[in-house]
């Protein structure tokens, strides 16, 4: 089965929210995704730079859900942001202006750091979320990054340094010339500390403004160590259990990997730095987590359309079926399966081993459980 296949049948179409766009439904996972779909070549184009960018991971950009790509037409699921544009929110929360400042700088040297230019910084295409932990910047819209130094895709009149307008290569002054003029525009009283740095990132000249993001972001006090998307700080050190994941998702030939990790020691991160380069390669791939009651080998069953059956039976068939589609499944917190689910997930990876196709990932299992998944041929390792 290929990527577009399998999309469609995770991703229930619903609403149109603008020409190409739709509000959805992962239905995996049960939660609201955004669709975008592309025909045009040109448009097809931006969904490739979106998902190769947004999959890089930083907590301002959206999660992907899939992407699929043929000869002549591209769909993107993104996770759904319930959020308000940023100059609505600086309106009613003018004290978040510097918060929120330093987090935008963040992605951009996340982005730089990576060779990249965002391309079309502006208010409509920053959302703010309110968190436990406070407010925090979504950018929803990635179809013009660039590489540094290469032609600029496009842009928005009033964002576009006056040296882009001439002719000019993406570059870091450019993103930034375009941070100056979103935060002066959603700022109305800025502190003097980010009104001094919005006149820097706005100067008509490009070496009059900051040399870099991160000579930016210090001029405002720098954020803390960041933390992913799940509040664990990044994964660091031994690759060799990513470096396992990878070769099964591009293997797909039955195997499976089961990663022994404790609790806030990166193994969500982990299992994201394995979905978004599979979601980068276009794989049909289906992650999934146990934490929190859910069944995840249930909700996977229910999109292949697995009927009601007793409980290892619907494992087997459900193994059966994501190996006759290709499938990589990645399941996160495998410690909070339950003994029934810790079953059923043994059957499902005896199920792939046998015919030889799919690929599964377990990221946190215990020993018991990793004793029971090498014993159907998975490879173990520790994070």
């Amino acid at each position: 089965m290929d990527a577009w296949a399998w999309l469609e049948r995770r991703v229930r179409r619903g609403d149109a929210l603008g020409p190409g766009v739709h509000r959805s439904h992962d239905r995996l996972r049960g939660e609201p995704v955004v669709l975008k779909e592309a025909r045009a070549p040109r448009a097809i184009a931006a969904l490739r730079r979106e998902v190769a960018e947004a999959s890089r991971g930083h907590p301002a950009l959206r999660r992907v859900i899939g992407f699929a790509h043929e000869a002549d037409r591209a769909a993107l699921a993104l996770e759904h942001v319930e959020g308000v544009e940023l100059t609505a929110h600086l309106s009613r929360a003018p004290e978040d202006a510097l918060t929120l400042a330093r987090q935008l700088l963040s992605l951009l040297v996340h982005l730089h750091h990576h060779d990249l230019v965002h391309g079309d910084l502006k208010p409509a295409n920053v959302l703010v979320e309110r968190t436990a932990g406070g407010p925090r910047a979504r950018v929803i819209d990635l179809g013009l990054a660039t590489r540094i130094g290469a032609p600029l895709e496009g842009g928005t009149p009033g964002f576009l340094a006056p040296e882009a307008l001439r002719g000019a290569p993406a570059s870091v002054a450019s993103d930034l010339y375009a941070l100056g003029q979103t935060l002066a525009r959603a700022v109305r009283a800025p502190p003097p500390a980010l009104a001094a740095l919005i006149d820097a990132c706005t100067a008509s000249a490009p070496d009059a403004r900051p040399a870099s993001a991160d000579g930016a972001l210090a001029r405002i006090g720098a954020l803390p160590l960041p933390l992913d998307r799940e509040g664990v700080l990044p994964r660091q050190g031994d690759d060799a259990p990513l470096g396992a994941l990878r070769a099964a998702a591009a293997a797909r030939d039955g195997h499976s990997v089961v990663v022994y990790a404790a609790p806030h020691g990166g193994r969500t991160r982990l299992c994201a730095d394995a979905v978004r380069d599979a979601m980068r390669a276009a794989r049909p791939i289906a992650d999934v987590r146990f934490a929190g009651g859910a069944d995840p080998l249930g909700a996977l069953a229910a999109v292949l359309e697995v009927p009601p059956l007793e409980p290892l039976r619907r494992a087997a068939m459900t193994g059966a079926r994501a190996a006759e589609l290709g499938l990589v499944v990645t399941v996160d917190d495998a410690d909070h399966a339950g003994p029934a689910a810790r079953e059923a997930l043994v059957t499902f990876a005896r199920a792939l081993a046998e015919r030889r196709c799919g690929a599964l990932a377990v990221v946190g299992a215990d020993a018991a459980l990793g004793a029971a998944l090498v014993a159907v041929g998975a490879h173990a390792l520790t994070l």
